[in-house]
């Protein structure tokens, strides 16, 4: 029944009213709904079921469901009906709401769903008009009738479900002949909840406006049609066939949304307009056009359909008229039917967009050399256009001056958060981040790209992916100003992450977090909170001035001399530097990052970072261990860096080190880009913004941030304007073209801020001298300074206004951009901007004073250092200003900023400044010389200290900057040289000490000692005084600095010092300076000298007491390599001792104190070795120290370290060759040649060259059993003995029983470390001298006691030996079992080459057996 539309003959139109029969109400609706057990009741019109469709044919946008047929609940309504309706509840509903703003919400309502039922049709006929039966078409009627009979009101039916509110969802839309079906789908994740009105909320208006914002939906439809009407689908043959679908289509909307025909006989208009057609001039040439009536369906097939003006046929078809076309008169017909049929669109009241989209369908009627230019004449564009009013209603299909209200300023329309043409380098970002986070392996991206390119906006657009995944993400901008104080950024962007880890994680995952924090930095987690004070969020109670000892915060943790009195000016923190900060944030980074919470950082702007910065980007990223999950991103203009940049060295390093990199180039968008942009912008169809965007591109090259300044250029200059009469923006394009436009970004919004007035040019020109960021102190205080400042804030809000700055909730002003920054400084005369600095800077400080001063001294110092000062009262107050700026620097461990802000008040001093002001002189001269030395410029460092060494007026004054030129000479590994300086300082503080101490004299001294020692319990030793002489407490300070290089220069003098250290904390009291001196006394005590290990232990304990007492981190290092290296290594299991020297390794890197850290980590490896722990955790632990040693350029450290590389490779995979075994004469490389031999030992043992291993054993003076390296080597020697060529040798059996004797010794202190030695020698000797039994014994308790000491390497080597003692006694079966043991050992161990060896052993056990 639906396949005609003779049911339709009989239907009222729009001008009739509706019988309550005659048409399906919205309450006949809801009923049918509602009735599930009985069939609905349909009216005559309604369709019936229809029967079993083929597969349909989805046309989507995205991937969507599978096809289905119509719903059986939907209810199907012609569409002439269902406008009625439309237009019937819009009207009830408008009437029972007196709210202007619901009855616009509802209005808009309405609008939205007969769009989508537009869409719907759109779709329909582009899938009628593409899907034809060829060899049928020609037994078709002519298709310009066919389309006639089509593409009209009556041939389509709506398909919809009832809403409790009374409105409908458009469920679908049937096309009645071809019978073809089309379903709409919303994406599941939207809602249509809307569009049924349930969410109207009516007693509050303006949620309805939020809502109107939220109107779009993302439209996805299905079509079906039955395989009989596929003959009836036809193929346009032709241009003007589409020309005429797309008029009639045209026709159609203009009925849909108006409920009335485009075209009307009965008005006065229409009559006048035929009138003028009847009179026009007759002309055979022309083309003639005849009116087609009903009768003209007989024409003949064979006939061609004549070309014909469809406007005029539709026009008068009950008129009968024949128009012919005239240039003159028919262009006035064209003109006087266009504006009859859009005006009365829009005296409607409907939007302009939709006026606009079916004037340019209707235009398609007209002959192509009449018709408009931006006639639509594609059906594939209207559904477009359709779909993008559905997509964004908001800006595209509601009138803007009508849904924001009479009198409403109407602006750009810009998203701000929407990229454009960006999809590829977004779903880089992005992926990159997805790897970070399944591999836990930290990577780092680059985007270059010109100012304004997009480049932040980029990385904002996934900063909620990211956040939603579990990262961390944070984020800093560097700028010009932040050169000035290095690091800042970076520290900055490293502090924000605590509040996001306390945010993000679960009590539980947060206390695992602190505790793991706790573990790494232990008490020593003052430093990290001096470093990031918002770790406190994190561990509560925490804070830097709670781990401090004079409530000021930082401290002077390595000075105290008696030069620094009540305030000094001195050195305020050697605790941090450089590279302890390096350290601290990778430590921070391996405890908070996570694969399920790894952190992203994005540090914009690149260009303008110090190269601390860099670096400590490039130590974290490249962090060995792997334990870091860490994404940064870094952008930076490709046009404002040379090839040299630190960027490209940084990106370089970052390859060497083999972390993953990836690069994006943001260059300017595509025409279809900027075409979006603009269209977005103005809510225009892209289609009409074409040429605009085509002249913007030209003018901008494609950069975002320029297209957008170009537009509001355009706006300004009332080239681009909102037209209230078309209710959308216009423009000439030949003006525009022909208009000058800046070349550049900064010359436009120069330009734009010139035209503003001059109180808010000097607001901007002020909030540029302070970076991208101006914070509310400085706006407040400068309103204080002068009435000529009084309207700052004021004008800084006319700024945000007008779209040049930000304001967040804290009243901190930001620049939109930096180009825009740019600009506003740019309205400062280059030649006055160093005087325009320095003005601000004065009104602050001489608002300020001593109020503020500290939080803002920044700021001031930096402003007021650009200009030039010539009172000379006013230069001493301000140096010392500076000077006060480069202590906090100091104290913030800003050490670049501090060496800036003490040459600054240098500059400032008079020529005769140590005479007239000498106290402050001595004060910036040692602040300088500590910047310049933590900062790694050791020639200005030592320029500053010979300052005061040269002008100082006394040892007091000068000790500090002594003191300093000594630690410089220890970094620059001139040891002779401190030690040299070091004992003139002694002397000249009245010290006495000896070229030489015979022995003799150092037993009774050390004698002495320890009987007061032995005497004090342990509350005696807290109970100690504290020593409160600034005299003895230097003198403390330089004999440990001189013990320090004995060590290196006169190892023989070193006991006297310890001795001396111990001497002077007896006798004036204990400060930090006694744990050190103690424990050195300790290694005197376990040493060859003396070697009373129980004594050095006890003595040593008491020494880690102290050091906790006074809280000294910055000795732990020193502490800790001497105890856990030398003295707790006989008592305490291998194990524990590395652990804790590898904590003095670490808590030395946080500390700065790299040198005495890297020997914790040399001795850590040691340890590590002979306690079994995996070859390759070792190697790893080896190629991060060298890296450390390289970066600071520490040549004996390298030695000892090497070494170490070699040895670990060789056991791995017997890589290359030993450089060892090829050396006759180690002996010459001075006190480097015992860990030489050491280390060929320990080489040739574990490969098997017995023989070399003996060779190098014998070389040695292990003699001193105070050494873990010497009882070493009598281990693995007497083993050899066995196994040489020469066992035989009573040479080499002496050798074998006193390895054992020394076995036994040092097991009574620690049968953990050497118990399984003494049973593996004493079953050598029982398989040696034939007692077989008692050496399978000795195996099996060597191979247990290893086992329970966790010795895995020397559990398989006594697998090993026991399995060459069984073979050798012809036990085979033992002894393959054995070596399979040994096999499984030495796999834990990670050792290749000894592997290798039991497998090439038991396969010899196996082929004789076989």
């Amino acid at each position: 029944p639906l396949h005609s539309m003779d049911f339709l003959k009989d239907a009222p139109l729009e001008n009739e009213t509706f019988g309550a029969e005659e048409f399906f109400s919205v309450e006949d609706i809801a009923l049918v709904a509602q009735q599930q057990d009985q069939p609905p009741q349909q009216e005559q019109s309604q369709p019936q079921p229809q029967p079993q469709q083929e597969q349909p044919r989805r046309i989507t946008l995205q991937p969507s469901l599978s096809p289905s047929p119509p719903s059986s609940s939907d209810t199907s309504i012609p569409l002439r009906h269902w406008i009625h309706n439309e237009t019937t509840l819009a009207m009830r509903q408008q009437h029972d709401h007196h709210s202007a703003i619901l009855s616009m919400q509802y209005k808009n309502q309405s609008l939205v769903r007969k769009t989508t039922v537009a869409y719907a049709i759109a779709e329909l006929l582009q899938y009628w008009i593409n899907h034809h039966d060829s060899n049928n078409a020609s037994r078709s009627p002519p298709l310009a009738l066919d389309l006639a009979a089509t593409v009209v009101i009556d041939n389509f039916i709506v398909r919809v479900t009832a809403s409790s509110c009374g409105s409908t969802t458009v469920e679908g839309v049937d096309m009645i002949s071809p019978e073809i079906s089309l379903r709409i789908i919303l994406p599941f994740f939207l809602s249509d909840e809307f569009f049924n009105g349930n969410t109207a909320n009516t007693t509050n208006p303006n949620s309805a406006v939020q809502q109107v914002e939220e109107l779009g939906q993302f439209v996805e439809v299905e079509i079906q049609t039955k395989s009989s009407s596929a003959a009836a689908c036809r193929q346009l043959g032709s241009s003007d066939d589409e020309n005429t679908a797309c008029h009639l289509f045209g026709v159609l909307l203009y009925e849909l949304y108006s409920n009335k025909p485009p075209f009307s006989t009965c008005s006065d208009e229409g009559q006048q307009a035929q009138e003028e057609t009847k009179n026009l001039s007759m002309d055979e040439s022309d083309h003639t056009f005849t009116l087609m009536d009903e009768s003209e369906h007989s024409l003949s097939k064979e006939e061609p359909v004549r070309k014909k003006t469809f406007t005029n046929l539709l026009s008068f078809r009950e008129t009968g008229t024949t128009v012919v076309n005239n240039v003159n008169g028919s262009s006035q017909v064209v003109s006087r039917f266009r504006g009859e049929a859009v005006s009365r669109l829009k005296d409607l009241g409907f939007p302009a967009s939709l006026s606009l989209l079916v004037e340019n369908l209707l235009d398609c009627g007209w002959d192509h050399e009449f018709r408009p230019d931006d006639a639509l004449c594609s059906l594939k564009v209207a559904s477009t256009d359709l779909h993008l009013l559905l997509l964004d209603p908001d800006r595209f299909l509601f009138d803007r001056i009508l849904n924001r209200g009479l009198g409403a300023t109407i602006t750009l329309d810009i998203k701000q958060n929407t990229l454009y043409g960006r999809d590829a380098e977004r779903s880089l970002i992005t992926d990159v981040f997805c790897r970070v986070s399944l591999t836990g392996e930290s990577e780092a991206l680059f985007i270059r790209g010109f100012s304004g390119s997009g480049k932040s906006k980029l990385v904002q657009s996934v900063v909620e992916y990211v956040d939603v995944a579990g990262g961390y993400i944070t984020q800093k901008k560097f700028d010009q100003i932040s050169q000035e104080r290095p690091l800042s950024v970076v520290i900055a962007a490293f502090n924000d992450l605590c509040p996001l880890i306390r945010q993000k994680n679960s009590p539980q995952e947060l206390d695992a977090i602190v505790a793991n924090l706790m573990a790494v930095f232990g008490a020593y987690l003052s430093t990290l909170a001096r470093l990031l004070p918002s770790v406190a969020l994190l561990i509560p109670g925490l804070n830097a001035v709670s781990y401090g000892k004079g409530g000021g915060g930082v401290q002077n943790t390595e000075i105290n001399s008696m030069s620094y009195g009540k305030g000094g000016g001195g050195v305020q923190n050697t605790e941090i530097n450089p590279s302890s900060v390096y350290f601290i944030l990778q430590l921070f980074t391996r405890v908070v990052s996570s694969k399920s919470h790894p952190i992203m950082l994005f540090l914009d702007d690149l260009h303008w970072a110090d190269s601390a910065s860099l670096d400590v980007l490039q130590y974290i990223l490249s962090d060995i261990k792997g334990s870091s999950c860490i994404y940064i991103v870094g952008s930076y203009r490709s046009n404002e860096v040379l090839k040299d940049h630190a960027i490209f060295r940084l990106m370089n390093t970052l390859n060497t080190c083999n972390v993953r990199l990836s690069k994006v180039n943001l260059d300017g968008m595509e025409i279809e880009d900027v075409n979006h942009m603009i269209s977005d912008a103005l809510g225009i169809f892209p289609r009409i913004c074409n040429p605009l965007s085509q002249l913007v591109l030209r003018k901008t090259k494609g950069n975002p941030l320029f297209v957008l300044e170009c537009l509001r250029s355009l706006v300004d200059r009332d080239l681009l304007r909102y037209s209230f009469r078309e209710r959308r923006w216009v423009w000439d394009t030949d003006t525009i073209g022909a208009e000058d436009i800046a070349d550049n970004v900064c010359k436009l919004l120069s330009t734009k801020m010139i035209g503003l007035s001059e109180n808010t040019q000097l607001a901007l020109k002020i909030a540029s001298c302070f970076g991208t960021t101006l914070n509310s102190t400085i706006v407040e205080t400068l309103m204080l300074s002068s009435v000529k400042f009084s309207s700052f804030q004021k004008e800084l809000e006319k700024a945000v206004d007008d779209g040049f700055m930000d304001k967040d909730e804290g009243l901190t002003y930001r620049f939109v951009h930096d180009k825009v920054r740019e600009a506003a400084y740019g309205l400062i005369q280059e030649k006055e901007r160093n005087q325009f600095h320095h003005i601000i800077g004065m009104h602050l400080y001489d608002t300020t004073q001593e109020q503020n001063l500290d939080s803002m001294i920044f700021f001031i110092a930096d402003q007021i250092n650009h200009g030039t000062i010539r009172d000379p009262q006013q230069r001493i107050s301000i140096a010392e200003l500076n000077h006060k700026a480069a202590s906090k620097a100091m104290g913030n461990s800003n050490f670049a900023a501090a060496y800036f802000y003490s040459n600054a008040s240098i500059k400032l001093l008079p020529k005769d400044h140590w005479k007239s002001h000498y106290d402050l002189s001595r004060n910036i001269f040692l602040v300088l010389g500590n910047a310049a030395y933590t900062d790694g410029n050791p020639k200005e460092a030592t320029s500053a200290l010979d300052e005061i060494l040269s002008h100082g007026k006394s040892l007091k004054d000068k000790l500090d900057a002594y003191y300093l030129k000594i630690a410089l000479l220890h970094a620059r590994q001139e040891p002779k040289a401190a030690y040299a300086t070091c004992l003139d300082v002694l002397q000249q503080l009245g010290e006495t000490i000896p070229a030489t101490v015979e022995p003799e004299r150092f037993v009774k001294t050390v004698e002495k000692i320890q009987a007061k020692l032995n005497e004090m319990t342990d509350s005696d030793w807290m109970g100690m005084k504290t020593m409160d002489s600034p005299f003895h407490y230097s003198l403390m300070q330089f004999y440990n600095r001189v013990y320090y290089s004995s060590y290196f220069v006169s190892p023989q003098m070193s006991i006297w010092f310890a001795c001396r250290l111990v001497e002077l904390s007896l006798e004036h009291g204990f400060c930090k300076y006694s744990a050190l001196g103690i424990m050195q006394y300790s290694m005197v005590l376990g040493g060859k000298l003396i070697h009373n290990v129980q004594a050095a232990y006890k003595v040593g304990k008491m020494a880690l007491k102290l050091l906790d007492h006074f809280d000294a981190s910055d000795l732990l290092p020193g502490v800790y390599l001497s105890y856990y290296g030398y003295i707790a290594v006989h008592i305490e299991p291998f194990q524990s001792c590395a652990d804790m020297l590898k904590r003095g390794f670490e808590i030395g890197l946080s500390t700065g104190d790299t040198q005495t850290a890297l020997l914790n980590g040399i001795h850590y490896i040691q340890k590590s070795l002979v306690s079994g722990v995996n070859l390759s955790v070792l190697k790893k632990e080896c190629d991060y120290q060298m890296r450390l040693i390289d970066a600071h350029s520490l040549p004996l450290s390298k030695m000892y370290t090497s070494a170490w590389q070699e040895t670990i490779a060789m056991l791995i995979a017997k890589e290359g060759s030993s450089n060892l075994t090829r050396s006759d004469d180690v002996s010459r490389v001075s006190e480097f040649s015992e860990a030489l031999i050491f280390h060929g030992v320990l080489q040739n043992f574990w490969l098997g060259h017995y023989d070399r291993c003996l060779y190098y054993a014998e070389k040695s003076s292990a003699s001193d059993i105070g050494q873990l390296k010497s009882i070493m080597i009598i281990f693995y020697g007497g083993l050899s003995c066995f196994h040489s060529s020469r066992k035989c040798s009573k040479k080499y059996m002496k050798l074998a029983k006193q390895a054992i004797n020394v076995m036994r010794e040092k097991g009574v202190e620690s049968s953990w470390n050497y118990l399984n030695k003494i049973h593996l020698l004493e079953a050598e000797i029982f398989s040696a001298t034939g007692r077989k039994d008692h050496a399978k014994v000795s195996f099996n308790a060597a191979i247990s006691a290893a086992r329970s000491s966790k010795f895995i390497h020397e559990q398989g080597l006594a697998c090993e030996l026991a399995a060459l003692h069984c073979i050798k006694h012809g036990d085979n079966e033992d002894g393959s079992n054995l070596l399979e043991q040994a096999l499984e050992c030495y796999t834990k161990w990670g050792s290749q080459v000894k592997i290798d060896s039991i497998t090439k052993q038991l396969e010899k056990i196996a082929a004789k057996a076989g």
